[in-house]
C-alpha cells in the first residue's frame, strides 16, 4: 500500500504524536509498504526528500507548537499531488490533517483519523481559555470525526468520550505502543553518573511536560509525605515547561531542595537509561489519553504509582504491576512508601509489568492492527 501520514506536529517537535508517526513509518516500511509523511514546514529542518513533504506554515502558538499550514503550490506540494495514495491517515485535525481529508476526497481513498489528544482538557491553557471552550472543542470533535471513514482511539478513555459525543463513524482502539527492543528490563547507573542521585537512593521518577494539567504539584506534595517516612527516597523530575519555576518554589517552601531534582529535558535517546536507573515511576495527571511514558516505564520493568484514571487502566493493573489510587495525597504517598520499602515487591511488580507490555503494547502488533483496518477500508 501507499500510505500517507498527515500530521500537524513533526520533527523537531518532541511529543507523543511525533513518536507515534515515527513508529508507524518504521513498522509499515518493515512490512513492505510505501509510507509518506506530510507535516508543516519548519525553517532549517532537513528530511528525507522522497518520503517527507513539508507544507508552508506559520507558527500560531509556540507554547504548544501549534502551526497553521497553507498548501501553496511549492515543490513538496506538487510532488505530493502526484502520489496515488491507497489510504490517508491523519494524526491531527489541524490544517495539515484537514488537507489530508481534502486530498482523500479528491483521490477517493479512505480517510482515517487518530484522536491522540484530549483537546477539551487543554483549551483552558490556550489563550487563557478565552478563544476556545470545552463545548466548542466537543462540537468540533464530533464534526471532524464524522467526516472520517474510521476513527482510531488510543485508549478506552477516548473511545468512551467519542461515543458520548455521538460520533457516528466506526471507532477502533489501537493502543499507544513502544519499541520493546529498546525499552527492556535491566539496570543502569545513568542518574548516578550524571550526579542527580546517590547509589543508595530509592528513586521515584516522573517524565513529562511541566504544565498545570500534568498535576506535578500534587506529586511533589505527595513526595513530601514520602520523604518524611523514607530517608533515602528521592524524586527525579525529567522535563521542562511553563510550570517549572513555580514547582521549584514549591520544593523550596517544603524544604525538599535536596530530595527533589529537576533535570530539565533529557534527550529521548537516553530515556531508557533514565527509567533503568530508577525504582518507581509516578504520575498524577488526569488529562492523559494513554500515557506513553507510563508504558515505557512498565516496559523497562518499573512498578508504577498513578492516580486512578481510565487512561491508564490498561497499563497499570492495581496490585499487579503497581498501584492505581484515588486522587489523595495520603493514598498516593502510602503506595509509594510501600514500594520504597519493599524491594522484592518492586521486582515482582516490575516483572509483571514487562509481561503486560509484551502482551499489549508492541510496535509490530499495533502496526498490524492498523494495516488490518486499512485493508478492510480499501477492500
Amino acid at each position: 500500500m501507499k500510505i500517507g501520514l498527515f500530521t500537524d506536529t513533526y520533527h523537531p517537535d518532541v511529543n507523543g504524536v511525533v513518536i507515534s508517526v515515527d513508529y508507524s513509518v518504521n513498522q509499515f516500511k518493515k512490512l513492505g509498504h510505501e509510507v509518506y509523511v506530510v507535516a508543516p514546514s519548519i525553517k532549517g529542518v532537513l528530511d528525507d526528500p522522497k518520503h517527507v513533504f513539508r507544507i508552508p506554515a506559520i507558527e500560531v502558538y509556540s507554547k504548544y507548537d501549534i502551526r497553521a499550514s497553507f498548501p501553496l503550490p511549492n515543490k513538496d506540494v506538487r510532488n505530493l499531488l502526484n502520489i496515488d495514495f491507497d489510504i490517508i491517515h491523519a494524526h491531527s485535525c489541524g490544517t495539515v490533517g484537514f488537507f489530508g481529508y481534502q486530498l482523500a476526497k479528491i483521490r477517493r481513498v479512505p480517510y482515517v483519523f487518530t484522536y491522540h489528544t484530549l483537546f477539551s482538557e487543554y483549551v483552558s491553557h490556550i489563550f487563557g481559555g478565552k478563544l476556545l471552550t470545552p463545548k466548542m472543542v466537543r462540537w468540533f470533535s464530533k464534526f471532524y470525526c464524522n467526516l472520517c471513514d474510521v476513527v482510531v482511539a488510543p485508549s478506552e478513555k477516548i473511545e468512551t468520550l467519542l461515543k458520548k459525543w455521538e460520533i457516528e463513524k466506526p471507532i477502533h482502539i489501537v493502543y499507544t505502543c513502544v519499541d520493546l527492543n529498546r525499552f527492556t528490563e535491566g539496570k543502569t547507573n545513568y542518574l548516578f553518573e550524571k550526579g542527580y542521585v546517590l547509589e543508595e537512593d530509592v528513586v521515584l521518577l516522573y517524565v513529562g511536560r511541566l504544565s498545570k494539567e500534568k498535576n506535578v504539584g500534587f506529586l511533589i506534595e505527595a513526595f513530601a509525605k514520602v520523604a518524611k517516612r523514607v530517608d533515602r527516597a528521592k524524586l527525579v523530575v525529567v522535563g521542562n515547561g511553563t510550570e517549572r519555576e513555580n514547582l521549584e518554589k514549591v520544593v523550596l517552601e517544603l524544604g525538599l531542595s535536596k530530595r527533589v531534582v529537576f533535570t530539565g529535558i533529557i534527550p529521548n535517546s537516553q530515556l531508557e537509561k533514565v527509567y533503568k536507573s530508577s525504582h518507581i515511576f509516578v504520575m498524577a495527571s488526569l488529562t492523559e489519553v494513554h500515557p506513553r511514558v507510563v508504558i515505557e516505564a512498565v516496559a523497562c520493568g518499573l512498578p508504577c504509582v498513578v492516580v486512578k484514571d481510565v487512561s491508564n487502566q490498561s497499563i497499570v493493573v492495581n496490585g499487579t504491576n503497581g498501584f492505581s489510587v484515588k486522587h489523595s495525597l495520603d493514598k498516593f504517598s502510602d503506595a509509594c512508601v510501600k514500594l520504597c520499602t519493599d524491594a522484592p515487591l518492586r521486582k515482582r511488580m516490575g516483572q509483571n509489568g514487562r509481561k503486560l507490555a509484551e502482551q499489549k503494547f508492541s510496535q509490530t502488533k499495533q502496526a498490524k492492527t492498523l494495516l488490518t483496518i486499512y485493508k478492510a477500508l480499501i477492500g
